[in-house]
């Protein structure tokens, strides 16, 4: 989870369409926090499987799969009450 928090004001839209309203909001190029927006990370593997000198295994991060950032979308569909 994210530890940035925002706050997000919703409001209807003020004319009712004949179909469901989707709007879409999207944040782009959050950092990772796994990799740290580095796109590698490194962990141990047990193992003779190309160790450095710490025993450690440098690998695409499995999170953002090595790009250092994601992309945050939120989908918000508009529809009337049942």
């Amino acid at each position: 989870m994210s530890k940035e928090r925002r706050m997000l004001e919703l409001k209807a839209p003020r004319v009712s369409a004949p179909k469901a309203m989707v709007e879409q909001i999207s944040m782009e190029h959050i950092e990772c926090e796994l990799c740290h927006g580095k796109g590698k990370y490194s962990k141990y593997m047990g193992g003779p499987a190309y160790r450095d000198t710490l025993g450690l295994v440098t690998v695409d991060c499995p999170i953002c799969h090595g790009k250092g950032y994601l992309t945050a979308r939120i989908t918000i569909d508009w529809r009337e009450p049942d």
